[in-house]
């Protein structure tokens, strides 16, 4: 038996698939509920001309009685099979799936060739031709070497998809090859008899430009994420939803259209006041209709209105100007959310990708992988898994199903340069220019400096809503099993609440350190806990005393040299294991400390096939490198005049994210706010209180 599915799978695909024999007739039959099977109709043909008993090969054999799914003359070559005194638990899907040559199907039955209709024989093959015929409507051509002279005692096989899930029934051999009928045309008939027949075939399309396979893109993008997302935490903003859908479902364009063409019809086939001035407008041209009735009314006066045309404008007219607003958003191909680092950025795209990738294709990519080394577009499909850079192929499916696909870039500016975005941008315009089925939604992290040169509409994200913000809270102490009946801890850091990496963060160290539920920390007290907290299971890993703290040395030997000798940026894979090896001596990759760093996601694997590591969240890298800096021996007036050069400078604005760190809880920063250089640093320093640290309460 070859199949190439998970074994769980194999084992119930192995018990469900049975053989079935008629007087001197014998095939396959598959269960698909406890007690009822599916096999081809000729193959108990003697049970009508002979009297012969339906017997199928149990354990042991087990007499059927024949249901038949289509009348006496209907040339539909599919029975069903219900079974006396017998169930079993395992059976297989039924699929409702569409013609696709590009899919992996497998044919498994009990071949008479091998084993006498004994021996479980897998074939794989794919579409090959679709045919009008009654008794079957879908050819297939082999795909693996397996020689057969005869396909005798497959008929009744399922035909099976990548999932497991059947899309068809063996019932003839044509010309060396084999024919089956699509589950899809046998679907109204063995729905009657009680038979589910699944109809989501889209999610088990896994050819290139299937949903099935965006799907799994988007599983395996969500596992990088890691840390920075968790489902069960997800707390839905309904007004961004509504946002993201209406930009990115072509099913909210089509309603805006429809209503805007109702309107349409109303001032076209209705006599109005204006109707005689309203000969030159051409259907669908829905911003002339606005303008011209806009133009109308204001040089006409009530008075010279009929009453429908008064009611018109009162209460449909009106209407208009909404509609066109959202229509014009819903057009747009590009569209950025924005927001500063722990705004919850990363985890809010997961979320929609999780979300939409139900109904459309969906792609999440995240900007950390990208490297300059390597063409934009190559990467780009790389990470799609779509094969020939064929972003046009994708928009034609899309168009032949009447939905969108959409592609997700999380964080532009982590991994490869602005200047390397801002022409990869440019260029992925004009790759989508004739390709109005594929939207691209990217997210970037606000107050780093960068500045992307590419215009199109911009979403900011500041965090949890007023409106969602109790609800966020209830739902992390309640997972993280934190007790706040009184509301105090809700009363002391509301604000800081509202932020999604803080509160992410606060509960995962009070969850274990009830220290943090009373008095004052700062971010950095709390980075530190957390790192703490996430160095039992790295020790556990590398087979060290948790009390080394061998995850805090690392991740400070990595800030350290991000801030000294890489402007805060990204530092090499070799500078990171070189650092790992030396704190964790003599071991293999799979105990390594580095290995268990990115195990855990508190570094993640950036660039080209993860040549750099960056912090796993960025944040969190911004006050180690704070610390750092507050440890360093240089005089005050020498950390001081650093500060100035690299907060004044825009070539220095890869510094600003560790500034703002540095200066919410430096003790230096009263001192630099008296220098009249710090004047130039006016907006970084406001920034800085936006996070909890002494400075924020000296200023407050």
């Amino acid at each position: 038996m070859n199949m190439k599915y998970p074994i769980d799978l194999q084992k119930r695909i192995y018990s469900s698939i049975v053989p079935v024999e008629c007087g001197d007739e014998k095939g396959t039959a598959f269960f698909v509920t406890p007690d009822t099977l599916v096999t081809a109709r000729h193959v108990v043909a003697d049970k009508e001309m002979n009297g012969s008993p339906v017997l199928i090969s149990t354990k042991p054999p087990v007499l059927c009685d024949v249901i038949y799914i289509a009348a006496e003359g209907d040339n539909i070559d599919v029975v069903l099979l219900k079974c006396r005194d017998y169930q079993q638990n395992d059976s297989l899907r039924l699929l409702a799936a569409e013609f696709n040559e590009e899919r992996q199907l497998t044919i498994t039955g009990y071949p008479k060739e091998f084993g006498n209709c004994r021996e479980l024989i897998s074939i794989e093959v794919r579409d090959r031709l679709g045919t009008p015929k009654e008794d079957y409507d879908s050819m297939v051509v082999r795909t693996d070497a397996l020689a057969f002279t005869s396909y005798k005692g497959f008929s009744g096989s399922p035909v099976l998809n990548e999932s497991g899930s059947v899309i068809g029934v063996v019932v003839n051999q044509y010309s060396g090859s084999l024919g089956y009928v699509s589950i899809k045309s046998l679907g109204a008939r063995l729905e009657k008899f009680g038979v589910e027949v699944y109809k989501d075939w889209q999610s088990e399309d896994f050819s290139p430009c299937g949903r099935g396979t965006s799907q799994r893109q988007v599983e395996k993008a969500i596992s990088y994420a890691a840390l920075r997302y968790n489902r069960f935490l997800h707390v839905v903003d309904a007004n961004l939803d509504a946002e993201i859908d209406l930009f990115a479902k072509i099913e909210s364009r089509n309603k805006i259209e429809k209503n805007l063409e109702d309107i349409e019809s109303i001032v076209l086939g209705t006599i109005f006041s204006f109707t005689r001035s309203f000969k030159k407008y051409k259907k669908g041209c829905f911003e002339e209709l606005f303008d011209f009735l806009y133009t109308w009314r204001e040089k006409h006066d009530e008075k010279d209105m009929d009453s429908k045309t008064i009611d018109f404008y009162k209460e449909i007219y009106s209407r208009i100007y909404p509609l066109l607003a959202q229509w014009k958003r819903a057009k747009n191909q590009f569209l950025q959310l924005k927001g500063t680092a722990g705004m919850g950025k990363t985890h809010y795209v997961c979320a929609t990708a999780e979300r939409l990738c139900k109904d459309m294709n969906v792609y999440l990519l995240f900007g950390s992988r990208f490297t300059e080394a390597l063409d934009f577009e190559t990467q780009l499909c790389e990470m799609m898994c779509l094969k020939g850079n064929d972003i046009k192929r994708l928009n034609n499916e899309m168009l032949i199903e009447n939905t969108n696909a959409l592609i997700i870039i999380d964080a532009l500016n982590e991994g490869a340069t602005e200047s390397f975005w801002n022409v990869a941008l440019r260029r992925l315009k004009s790759i989508l220019k004739d390709c109005d089925r594929v939207k691209v939604l990217t997210t970037y992290r606000e107050g780093d400096g960068s500045h992307f040169d590419f215009p199109c509409e911009t979403i900011e994200l500041k965090g949890f809503e007023d409106s969602i913000t109790q609800e966020a809270i209830k739902k992390y102490f309640d997972f993280y099993q934190i007790d706040d009946e009184e509301g105090n801890l809700r009363q002391k850091y509301q604000m800081e609440f509202k932020e999604p990496l803080f509160l992410s963060m606060f509960c995962m160290v009070a969850h274990r350190n009830t220290r943090f539920l009373f008095g004052h920390f700062t971010y950095s007290d709390l980075f530190h806990e957390y790192i703490k907290y996430r160095n039992e299971i790295v020790s556990k890993g590398v087979d060290e005393d948790p009390h080394c703290n061998v995850t805090e040395q690392a991740l400070m030997k990595f800030a350290n040299y991000s801030l000294y000798y890489n402007k805060c940026d990204d530092i090499s894979r070799k500078k990171a294991r070189h650092y790992t090896d030396l704190i964790c001596r003599g071991r293999m990759w799979s105990n390594s400390l580095l290995n268990w760093l990115l195990k855990e996601n508190l570094v993640l694997a950036t660039g080209h096939e993860g040549e750099n590591i960056m912090f796993g969240y960025q944040k969190m890298g911004d006050f180690l490198m704070a610390d750092i800096f507050k440890q360093n021996k240089m005089s005050e007036e020498a950390k001081i005049n650093f500060v100035l050069e690299k907060g004044c400078k825009r070539e220095d604005f890869s510094y600003r994210r560790f500034l703002t760190a540095l200066l919410s809880d430096w003790e230096l920063t009263p001192k630099l706010l008296e220098m009249e250089k710090s004047k130039q640093m006016c907006s970084l320093i406001l920034n800085c209180l936006n996070h909890q640290g002494k400075n924020k309460k000296n200023n407050t």
